[in-house]
């Protein structure tokens, strides 16, 4: 709701901002540019079902929602069901694809595109398709793929200098833009951090102050995932050497945060190893040593 105005005090352009903070808008430009993208609607009677229904203005998950069929929009469109408040914005509405869902992350410098990583989001069975765990493999073969799409995009916005982060959907062996933003990712932050032993944060930084392009040298496989466990009190105990790159165990809350709304556990593990199997090992390991000790 905010993004107008922060991409204005940015230095953005208002056409630049205009696109960037409307769903609708960026979406039109991508498929203008050959990316493809989802079939989009305003007009829910032009649509075929199931669909996602997004707030135009980007709400970082919050709202978005898989409709099944008319009975399930009828209920969302009357408020019953919603999970934001629009403040007077729109939703649109775009063909469910379904298939694995990708995100990338980089800097853009003086205008040169600089792509950091990419990786895979699980998703939530919750019904606006919360994150919950994230996989990084360097050098995956869809890099290039990716790439490509960014150029296009970020070529035709016309941006010189900012952080950038995008998610696809990967499905039948091809992918499809579903969100595009110029923000750091904070879930790219953690894997870069784990997989390169570097502070990502000042790598950005330092790139948009004095046009640092140092390039982010990904080692290992990473996986930061969060725990589908219950609140409460909980303590851990390995047999041995501690497996754990960074681990926040669950804990009993009485107020409200993102989290809380989202999912119905907190605390996460993040693992790491040359290969992504031992990193996968190591969270699981993890996870079989988390004792709870009381309830909330």
């Amino acid at each position: 709701m905010i993004f107008p105005y922060i991409y204005q005090k940015l230095g953005f352009t208002k056409q630049q901002a205009d696109v960037l903070s409307n769903k609708e808008e960026y979406t039109k430009l991508a498929k203008s540019l050959g990316i493809l993208v989802p079939n989009t609607y305003t007009d829910i009677k032009q649509a075929n079902y199931p669909l996602i229904a997004k707030p135009v203005n980007g709400t970082g998950s919050i709202g978005i929602k898989v409709l099944k069929d008319y009975s399930e929009y009828f209920f969302f469109a009357t408020g019953e069901d919603i999970q934001y408040n629009d403040l007077g914005k729109y939703y649109i509405f775009q063909d469910f694809i379904d298939g694995m869902t990708i995100s990338c992350a980089g800097r853009i410098v003086d205008g040169e595109i600089l792509f950091d990583c990419s990786y895979t989001i699980e998703s939530s069975e919750l019904p606006y398709r919360a994150e919950t765990g994230f996989v990084l493999v360097p050098n995956l073969d869809t890099d290039d793929v990716l790439k490509l799409d960014m150029a296009k995009l970020i070529g035709a916005l016309g941006i010189d200098n900012c952080a950038w982060m995008a998610d696809y959907i990967y499905s039948n062996g091809k992918f499809y833009l579903v969100d595009f933003s110029p923000r750091m990712s904070v879930s790219a932050q953690v894997l870069i951090k784990h997989s390169a032993n570097v502070d990502y944060n000042k790598i950005v930084l330092d790139s948009m102050l004095y046009k640092d392009k140092t390039e982010v040298n990904l080692k290992k496989c990473v996986v930061y995932r969060y725990f589908d466990l219950i609140k409460g009190n909980y303590s851990i105990k390995y047999n041995g050497a501690e497996i754990a790159d960074e681990i926040v165990l669950p804990s009993t809350q009485t107020y409200m945060k993102r989290m809380d709304m989202l999912m119905p556990f907190l605390g996460y593990a993040v693992t790491s190893g040359v290969h992504l199997l031992e990193a996968e090992d190591k969270w699981n390991d993890v996870l079989s040593n988390i004792h709870i000790t009381k309830l909330n």
